[in-house]
């Protein structure tokens, strides 16, 4: 049995004609302003001569973990038996 968690996340989507072209996306940014941001500072880092495009994305992530357990109450303690 899995939970399900969901997060809501911004990405940077770079495309370019380098070596016969390329396409990356950023870790998970969380808000649009944090994008934004990265991406002036990454167009700035790759101007030399490339033809390059950019683009943040908003994405939902899915993450599956085990479910959790339920805390058990009025569980008796038995003691170990001495032998």
């Amino acid at each position: 049995l899995f939970f399900m968690t969901t997060l809501t996340a911004w990405f940077l989507i770079v495309s370019g004609v380098t070596y016969g072209g390329f396409v990356s996306y950023s870790p998970p940014l969380p808000t649009k302003a944090a994008c934004e941001k990265f991406q002036q500072n990454l167009y700035h880092s790759l101007q030399h001569g490339d033809t390059f495009s950019s683009k943040c994305v908003e994405n939902t992530i899915f993450i599956a973990s085990p479910a959790p357990v339920p805390p058990q109450k009025n569980v008796k303690q038995f003691a170990k038996p001495k032998h």
